[in-house]
């Protein structure tokens, strides 16, 4: 089987097979959290690249006045109350 090496901050090649346990739950604890904060920049540069942008105020009155009327019509008397329904059942806002 190929050698896998672990490289420290110090730029320090580390066998794997010879890492002792604690060490490697570290490293893969490092692991972990670079994964997940990875995974969280893809989730803000995606939902950047997905905003609906307007530009001038008559466009966000417009479309202010359109999302109120829509959702008057699905019964809630604004959008805050429509996005606390929608984020209360589990939605992604």
């Amino acid at each position: 089987m190929k050698k896998v090496y672990w490289t420290t901050r110090e730029g320090v090649k580390m066998d794997l097979d010879y890492m002792s346990p604690d060490h490697l739950k570290n490293a893969f604890k490092m692991l972990i959290l670079a994964v997940e904060k990875d995974q969280e920049k893809r989730d803000l540069k995606r939902k950047k690249e997905n905003e609906f942008k307007l530009h001038g105020d008559i466009a966000q009155a417009h479309f202010d006045a359109m999302v109120d009327a829509e959702c008057q019509e699905m019964g809630f008397d604004n959008y805050e109350e429509y996005e606390y329904y929608l984020k209360s059942r589990g939605h992604d806002i």
